[in-house]
């Protein structure tokens, strides 16, 4: 089994279809049409892809609205995150065509820092890169270590919690505790100044090395999509969630 590497949140806010030129990617698409994303994770070798969809909506204004939350294992060997725009055929059954999708690279997604949240190109089917809309994505990616950091707070907190409550008893063995809590202090004041300064420069560091990741992201992030593999033939089904 395929490593588990992080998890990724991904807030599917809207869809639709105007394009950043000012066109319409979903001209062809009926009004009053139920569309719905499928949201797909693929790549990891011997792994299953998982694939979750929001309900369906029907377009209004040439959007749909659905601030769906979906949330995502990475696992080791994980390539692609893979956004479909689909409509519900009026057939029987519960397949769906693909008018719109787009991929982002999971390397860039395990680059990121805090929350990115913003437009992403969305590329009709035929694979030419012709312009299919755009999708509104909040996107937080947590690594697996963060998982394991938070779980060492809490045993230190319980451990403090502990000492808390044992220290009652100490404080009533008379002068000795409150001398030693005095030295303690001293030495306490001493080290705060010591890391105050060692914070400024800190600081410093964090807002440049902060710069520097906006404009990474800047870059990372200003098509954000590349174009998926030729997906004119593809068919989703709505109840494929795994």
């Amino acid at each position: 089994m395929a490593m588990v590497m992080g998890r990724l949140q991904v807030l599917v806010k809207r869809a639709e279809g105007r394009t950043r030129t000012g066109g319409s990617g979903w001209a062809d698409v009926p009004k009053g049409s139920e569309l719905f994303v499928k949201v797909e994770m693929r790549g990891a070798p011997d792994t299953k892809a998982q694939k979750v969809n929001t309900n369906a909506v029907k377009v209004k204004d040439d959007k749909i609205v659905l601030n769906t939350q979906i949330d995502l294992n990475i696992v080791d060997g994980t390539e692609e995150l893979r956004i479909l725009v689909c409509k519900k055929k009026e057939a029987a059954g519960n397949v769906a065509t693909v008018i719109a999708a787009a991929g982002i690279y999971v390397r860039d997604i395990t680059k990121m820092v805090g929350t990115i949240s913003k437009d992403f190109d969305l590329f009709k089917p035929g694979g030419k890169g012709d312009l299919g809309g755009v999708v509104s994505l909040e996107l937080k990616y947590f690594p697996h270590t963060e998982a394991t950091a938070a779980a060492t707070a809490t045993a230190a907190e319980t451990a403090s919690t502990s000492k808390a409550a044992g220290g009652e008893k100490k404080q009533k063995k008379g002068g000795f505790g409150l001398v030693k809590l005095l030295l303690l202090a001293g030495v306490g004041a001493g080290a705060f100044f010591a890391v105050k300064d060692q914070k400024k420069g800190g600081d410093a560091r964090r807002t440049e090395e902060g710069e520097s990741f906006r404009a990474r992201r800047s870059a990372t992030c200003a098509g954000g999509t590349h174009v998926p593999p030729d997906h004119s033939t593809w068919e989703a089904k709505e109840g494929d969630e795994s």
